[in-house]
């Protein structure tokens, strides 16, 4: 063992993973243990470290040789956290949201009138709609 092992601390059940244990994920794949050892190792399920190895193997010498690095996996794994989360309401309808606020600053009507013209013309889809309270929201926030 080297002084890796020593100072890391264990992984904590339901928790993510951290950069150290991915390092350490990395040097016991060099020193041949298996996905199962590991994963007793870390204090973790097996099928993670499984992911964990999937997520960051990388191709070597032109796809030949395939090993796993931490680096790639903590890659992998930011570039996932950033799309995770809810998305906003203004994110997932943002064409309706646009197309009220537009008729309500330059036509005057108020925001149930461009909500109701927009559905009952059939404008935009139904399922594209938003309830009155975050039109309000969004036109205080583009007011402010």
């Amino acid at each position: 063992m080297n002084l890796l092992h020593s100072i890391t601390d264990t992984h904590t059940k339901g928790k993510h993973l951290s950069f150290e244990n991915r390092v350490e994920i990395q040097t016991l794949r060099k020193e041949g243990y298996s996905m199962r050892a590991i994963a007793r190792k870390l204090n973790c399920s097996p099928s993670t470290i499984k992911y964990e190895i999937d997520r960051g193997t990388v191709t070597l010498y032109n796809g030949n040789v395939k090993r796993y690095h931490a680096k790639a996996g903590q890659e992998a794994y930011n570039r996932q956290r950033l799309n995770s989360g809810r998305k906003s309401h203004y994110l997932l309808k943002k064409h309706f949201i646009d197309y009220v606020q537009e008729h309500y600053f330059n036509s005057g009507c108020t925001i149930n009138a461009c909500v109701g013209r927009s559905l009952t013309k059939e404008l935009l889809p139904s399922d594209q709609s938003v309830c009155n309270r975050i039109h309000y929201r969004t036109v205080v926030t583009v007011l402010l």
